[in-house]
C-alpha cells in the first residue's frame, strides 16, 4: 500500500520530525492501543494491542527515524511482528518543502507492507490508514508549533 501526504506548517518541518524521534512525544501523539517504549540509540520501542474478535494480542515492534547522509530529509522505518498477529513494515521518506510563497511543509511518501492477521485489518481500513498517519503528523506539528 502507498502512503503519500504533505502537512503545511509554521515552523521547520524538521522540529516536527524530532518530535517523531522523542518518546515523550511521541507516546502523548499515539492512537489508542499504541505504547510507546524505550529508545535505544535512534530507534524507538512500541507495542501495539489490538483485538479481533476473540483474539488479543500485543505486537511489539520498533521504529527508527535518521537523517538521510547529506540531506535535510529523513527515513522513518517501522517494523512489528507477532507470531499470529504477523508483521508490518512501513517505510517512509519525509522531505521538508518550501513553496514559491515560502511556505513550509512536510511531504511523506512511501509504502506499508503486512502480512497475517496484521494485512487483514488493515485490508478492512484501508481508509482510514493515510487519516491516521495524517492526524499524528498533524498532532506533531502542533507540539512542534507551541512556543516552549
Amino acid at each position: 500500500m502507498q502512503l503519500e501526504g504533505t502537512m503545511p506548517t509554521k515552523c521547520p518541518p524538521g522540529k516536527v520530525v524530532e518530535n517523531l524521534r522523542d518518546p515523550q512525544i511521541l507516546s502523548l501523539m499515539v492512537p489508542e492501543g499504541c505504547h510507546i517504549g524505550e529508545k535505544v540509540g535512534d530507534t524507538i520501542n512500541f507495542v501495539i494491542q489490538r483485538k479481533v474478535g476473540p483474539i488479543s494480542f500485543k505486537m511489539p515492534g520498533t521504529m527508527t527515524v535518521t537523517q538521510k547522509p547529506g540531506a535535510d530529509a529523513y527515513v522513518m522505518e517501522l517494523n512489528a511482528s507477532h507470531l499470529i498477529g504477523g508483521k508490518a513494515n512501513v517505510t517512509l521518506n519525509l522531505t521538508p518543502e518550501r513553496d514559491a510563497a515560502g511556505q513550509q511543509s512536510l511531504h511523506w511518501l512511501g509504502t506499508l507492507e503486512a502480512h497475517g492477521l496484521a494485512a487483514h485489518l488493515i485490508e478492512e481500513r484501508t481508509a482510514k490508514i493515510g487519516n491516521v498517519l495524517k492526524n499524528l503528523f498533524v498532532r506533531l506539528r502542533k507540539q512542534a508549533e507551541t512556543p516552549a
